[in-house]
């Protein structure tokens, strides 16, 4: 289930950042930020709904690469616009193979990264 749901995280990022930088919004980070945003929004609020733990609260590798596929799917967009349709699908690939790999090899952030609750 977790694999479905990377993959479908790895959608909608690329169809949020995609989306505001076809509308010309706040280039170049507003794009980065709704992908970010559409993607892990949705899953956020379904966990919330079904009164399970949500991902993002976790230590797991989860907005990371969602991140990272929205910056590198924005550079394709500014730097190679001739290859869109490629660029979009090689970030989905590398966003779900993050991902893929981080639910496989048990992957997290570092503890350094993570705020400390009192």
């Amino acid at each position: 289930m977790l694999y479905i749901d990377g993959f479908g995280a790895a959608l909608f990022a690329i169809q949020g950042a995609d989306k505001a930088s076809n509308m010309d919004f706040g280039l170049p980070v507003a794009p980065v930020n709704l992908g970010v945003i559409t993607a892990i929004g949705g899953d956020l609020l379904r966990d919330v709904l079904a009164g399970r733990k949500t991902l993002l609260m976790s230590h797991e590798l989860y907005a990371i690469p969602v991140t990272l596929g929205c910056c590198a799917y924005v550079l394709i967009l500014n730097f190679m616009p001739q290859f869109v349709v490629e660029g979009s699908v090689i970030c989905m690939l590398g966003i779900f193979g993050l991902r893929a790999a981080a639910i496989h090899w048990n992957l997290r952030v570092p503890k350094m990264f993570i705020t400390k609750t009192r």
